[in-house]
C-alpha cells in the first residue's frame, strides 16, 4: 500500500530528524565550550586544577548560552503559534457566522403579579422556541442560534459568547447588544446583578 510506505518512511525521516537536530545542538554545546575556553585560557599553568566531577567555568557558560538560545527559541515559536490560534479562531467565528441572533427568555418577576401561564416555550434543542398566538391559540415556531431558558444564568451566557470576548482580546472588531422591549432583562443580561450565577 503506497499510503502506508509513505507513512512508514515519514516517519523514519522525522526520527532521523530528531537525531540529527540532538547531534547538532550537542555540537553547538561543544563548540561554545571550545570557544569559551580559549577565550579565558591564556596560561595553562596558572589554572588551578578543578575537583572531580566539577564543571569548569567554560561548560557552565555555554550550558547557560544553551539554555539561553532554547528560550529564544521556544518564545518565538509560541509567539508564532499565538499567530495561528487568533487566525485558527477568528476563521471558525467567521464559518459559524459573523451575525448570530440569541434569544434568552426572562422568568417571572413578583412584578408581573400572580399569572404563571407562560406563552412561550423553549424546545429541548436549544435552538428553538413556540411562542403561543393569543389571537387563535396557535403555536408559532422560531429558530435561533441559540435560545436560553428562563433557568439559564449568567454563565450560561457567558459561556456561549466567550469566544466572541476572545477575538476581541485577540484585536478583531467585535459588537455585542441587546434588543427588547423595556423590563425584558437587557441590562440584566449585559451587566448582571447579585452574585453567583446571576453576576455580571
Amino acid at each position: 500500500d503506497l499510503a502506508a510506505t509513505k507513512s512508514t518512511l515519514q516517519a523514519k525521516l522525522n526520527a532521523k530528524e530528531e537525531d540529527l537536530n540532538k547531534i547538532i545542538d550537542q555540537l553547538k554545546f561543544d563548540n561554545a565550550v571550545l570557544k569559551t575556553r580559549a577565550a579565558t585560557c591564556t596560561d595553562d599553568a596558572k589554572q588551578s586544577p578543578l575537583a572531580d566531577g566539577v564543571e569548569d567555568e567554560a561548560v557552565l557558560k555555554a550550558r547557560v548560552e544553551q539554555r539561553d538560545s532554547r528560550i529564544a527559541e521556544l518564545e518565538a515559536r509560541v509567539l508564532n503559534l499565538e499567530q495561528i490560534r487568533r487566525k485558527m479562531h477568528n476563521r471558525i467565528q467567521e464559518l459559524r457566522g459573523n451575525i448570530r441572533v440569541y434569544v434568552r427568555t426572562r422568568p417571572f418577576l413578583p412584578s408581573d403579579g400572580q399569572s404563571t401561564d407562560c406563552c412561550v416555550d423553549v424546545l429541548p434543542d436549544g435552538e428553538s422556541l413556540s411562542v403561543i398566538d393569543q389571537r387563535n391559540n396557535t403555536p408559532l415556531d422560531f429558530k435561533f442560534d441559540k435560545v436560553f431558558p428562563p433557568s439559564a444564568g449568567q454563565d450560561c451566557v457567558f459561556e456561549e459568547v466567550s469566544e466572541f470576548v476572545q477575538s476581541a482580546l485577540d484585536g478583531y472588531n467585535v459588537c455585542l447588544f441587546s434588543y427588547g422591549q423595556t423590563g425584558s432583562g437587557k441590562t440584566h443580561t449585559m451587566q448582571g446583578s447579585g452574585n453567583n450565577a446571576m453576576r455580571g
